[in-house]
């Protein structure tokens, strides 16, 4: 036929293996990434990341273009596994394996669209040497996504404790440029999609990014994307 085969096949259904998915720079599944189960019902892709409009080299002109494909985000994954193995010789494929789904997104929530979700290399790394997850709610993890943002941001924390959550932007001078509050799980990895009519209307420029949880203020610098 003319259309692509939506479901994963071999060797992606094999047992032993890593299936890897494809998103966009957004975190959103690609059109063409296979989605699963396997036909056995076991979580298939296993995990995802980048495929979409990675940058490589042209065959043609020596130009930098972007592509897309599972042949792209799984070399990623395959580079990510390679350094934890590295970083902890000890260990065998198939803990590296189990660390790598462990780590991702959606690790509690699998789909068949990104399977456990994107992978976290921090968080693996930590789960090699033995780390509790739960101990990451001291390590002040807070990651911001997209780099800049324009119309909303993602943040992704660990809650340790807290049921609410505050978050502030701040100009260069300090002054409050833009102000929300939520409601949160308790001991819980969340990936906040924040999206407001205030945030669209902020200008352009440079942001502190301030959130407040249970008694503890992470930070990071932020960049608003100009229209």
């Amino acid at each position: 036929g003319n259309n692509g085969w939506f479901h994963i096949g071999a060797p992606a259904d094999a047992f032993g293996i890593l299936a890897v998915g494809a998103v966009d720079h957004d975190r959103r599944t690609a059109s063409f990434s296979s989605r699963g189960p396997s036909v056995d019902g076991r979580v298939k892709p296993d995990v995802a990341a980048v495929g979409v409009q990675c940058a490589a080299l042209s065959p043609w002109d020596a130009a930098i273009i972007g592509v897309n494909g599972t042949s792209f985000s799984s070399p990623l994954v395959a580079g990510a596994a390679a350094c934890l193995w590295q970083l902890h010789p000890d260990r065998s494929n198939v803990e590296i394996m189990d660390a790598i789904r462990r780590s991702a997104s959606q690790w509690d929530a699998p789909d068949a669209e990104q399977g456990f979700g994107i992978p976290d290399l921090w968080r693996a790394h930590l789960l090699l040497g033995g780390s509790d997850l739960t101990g990451l709610a001291g390590s002040k993890v807070l990651q911001v996504q997209p780099v800049p943002f324009d119309d909303f941001f993602v943040v992704e924390l660990f809650t340790g404790a807290a049921d609410r959550v505050k978050l502030q932007l701040t100009d260069a001078a300090g002054r409050i440029a833009w102000q929300a509050e939520q409601v949160v799980d308790t001991e819980a990895y969340l990936q906040l999609r924040v999206q407001d009519e205030p945030l669209q209307r902020l200008g352009a420029g440079v942001y502190v990014l301030q959130v407040e949880l249970g008694g503890t203020t992470l930070a990071r610098q932020v960049v608003k994307a100009g229209r």
